[in-house]
């Protein structure tokens, strides 16, 4: 877990900021978790300061900045802070797939909604610190891979698939259906017959196309599993 958590808060409305900073300070001293928070009022002043957070709350329609162009700005240098967004509006969750929107609290803000969003972040970095590892079989041995590092595996022919992750490439000595039965239940999706990516590395979604992943690079997904994969990526992004 994080020694202290560093937390920015976003919104042009001055009493939300206020009660939002209250509610976050009261959720971290009761868990007795250290906690720094950081107000701003203008999401443009906070891409200027380029600072790292933990996790940002940023209200989506402001007055000299949209939380959504602020959110893409952000993921440019950051893929995997959660972002939480504050709304008065109810249809910006497709939209907000575009920067791996971590939830949406609607305003007048509630007690009850912030806390359970707190609980789920701190689950999200307690898996993070619980990355799990696969063994995978190549022509020199078993590899052991951490499955965080993974972005995608490829199917090039039967029997041999290959492994892109953050560090490095290489080929694999297995069926991808093999792969798929040892890590489908760890964030991995198999977007068609020959692929099969990381959803904590989905970057972005093109509609009717394929999946950007973190790393630029595009993936194909079948259409019949579009529904299915929004509905996965949605559920692991509050896992």
């Amino acid at each position: 877990m994080i020694n202290v958590f560093n937390i920015a808060i976003c919104d042009d409305e001055v009493r939300c900021v206020g009660n939002l900073e209250k509610i976050v300070s009261s959720f971290f001293d009761k868990n007795n978790i250290a906690v720094n928070i950081e107000k701003y009022y203008d999401g443009t002043q906070m891409l200027k300061e380029e600072k790292h957070f933990d996790l940002i709350f940023m209200d989506i329609e402001m007055q000299d900045s949209n939380g959504i162009s602020v959110g893409m700005e952000i993921r440019k240098t950051d893929n995997y802070v959660p972002i939480v967004y504050i709304t008065s509006y109810a249809d910006y969750s497709r939209r907000a797939y575009k920067v791996h929107a971590f939830d949406f609290i609607t305003k007048p803000l509630s007690i009850e909604a912030v806390t359970q969003t707190l609980k789920d972040v701190i689950k999200y970095f307690n898996f993070k610190n619980d990355a799990k590892n696969v063994e995978l079989f190549t022509g020199n041995g078993v590899e052991i891979q951490p499955l965080d590092e993974v972005i995608y595996f490829i199917l090039l022919e039967k029997r041999r698939v290959q492994v892109n992750t953050s560090k490095k490439i290489y080929v694999v000595k297995e069926n991808l259906s093999d792969i798929y039965s040892k890590i489908q239940n760890d964030g991995f999706y198999q977007t068609n017959r020959s692929c099969i990516v990381n959803l904590r590395h989905v970057q972005s979604i093109r509609k009717d196309d394929g999946v950007i992943m973190d790393n630029g690079e595009w993936l194909p997904l079948a259409t019949k599993k579009q529904k299915d994969f929004l509905n996965k990526l949605s559920q692991i992004l509050r896992s």
